[in-house]
């Protein structure tokens, strides 16, 4: 995960203070950034099945009504696709964060048409990201654990992205598979790329360096590519960052 100084996704959880975290519906009151925790409930919140089952139906009665001003949402605990579905609803929505579960069809995000960035958490089950494509304002996006996708040059239809993350995330030892990164050529928006935990089949990085705005690369220190990001970091501001990087972790393994 990047760190609080790297520019992209991320800001909007420096100011996790101003998620509201809530544990049942009735207790929402309006507020614009709401951390639901639907699901995971303590014992003393929702004691049986039927319960917890009724407290997940009242987020999805909620979100899905139409009703809500939240504009950034963080769906925190467990998310079941009926709660993701849910979330069409919530139509003043810019920022979704999806924690983790066995959510698998991004579809009902297609009509947020304000939706300007999206963090999916172990995107186990997601085969494609073509909804996403219908987002006018997406600027950025962060996609975990997508080990499942079946067209990786979707991506590259997502010409408004200006930050991407695509990898793993903490908790994994999986690699993402990457066949080449051909795809990102369109992404000529791009600012800032994360590609962590990934393998690239192709070894062949110099698509990212053709994009004309990245500033901020970040990859697998991986020896089998070390000599091109070095003859890149010559011309390449981005591919420099890299190098550096490769050059402290040199200098760690040497203490």
């Amino acid at each position: 995960m990047p760190d609080d100084t790297a520019p992209g996704i991320e800001p909007p959880l420096r100011h996790a203070d101003r998620f509201t975290s809530l544990w049942r519906p009735e207790e929402y009151a309006g507020q614009t950034w709401l951390d639901v925790q639907a699901t995971q409930l303590e014992d003393s919140e929702a004691r049986t099945a039927t319960q917890k089952r009724r407290v997940l139906e009242g987020w999805i009665d909620l979100l899905s009504s139409g009703d809500t001003a939240i504009t950034h949402l963080s769906l925190g605990s467990r998310t079941p696709q009926a709660l993701l579905e849910a979330v069409a609803g919530v139509t003043h929505l810019r920022y979704l964060r999806v924690k983790w579960g066995p959510y698998e069809d991004l579809s009902p995000l297609s009509g947020l048409s304000q939706l300007e960035a999206v963090k999916f958490g172990n995107a186990g089950r997601v085969r494609t990201l073509e909804p996403l494509i219908a987002l006018p304002r997406l600027t950025e996006a962060q996609i975990n654990g997508a080990f499942r996708l079946g067209d990786i040059t979707e991506l590259g239809r997502l010409t408004g992205l200006r930050h991407l993350q695509l990898g793993v995330g903490i908790g994994t030892d999986r690699s993402l598979h990457l066949p080449d990164l051909e795809w990102v050529r369109p992404l000529t928006k791009l600012t800032w790329l994360r590609l962590p935990g990934t393998i690239i089949e192709s070894g062949d990085l110099s698509p990212a360096a053709s994009l004309p705005e990245l500033a901020v690369l970040s990859a697998p220190l991986r020896r089998r590519w070390r000599d091109q990001v070095f003859s890149l970091a010559a011309t390449n501001p981005a591919f420099a960052e890299l190098a550096a990087a490769y050059l402290s972790y040199d200098e760690y393994r040497r203490q």
